[in-house]
């Protein structure tokens, strides 16, 4: 692991979060106990992990 700064840290920790995120929806999907709530938890995820990306997609500009 080579982390250089705190971006570098930042991209892990984001890269790590999705990982998880997706096994806890690939995780309800294959119990599939409440199909109801599974469509809702997905988007949920798909919000987050879209908000992640941007994050760090656009970093903010330090002077």
């Amino acid at each position: 692991m080579n982390i250089r700064n705190l971006d570098d840290l930042k991209i892990r920790i984001v890269g790590i979060s999705v990982r998880v995120v997706v096994i806890v929806i690939v995780e309800r999907l294959v119990k599939w106990e409440r199909p109801m709530e599974t469509v809702p938890c997905g988007a949920a995820i798909a919000r987050v992990t879209l908000a992640l990306l941007v994050f760090n997609r656009f970093p903010e500009e330090t002077s």
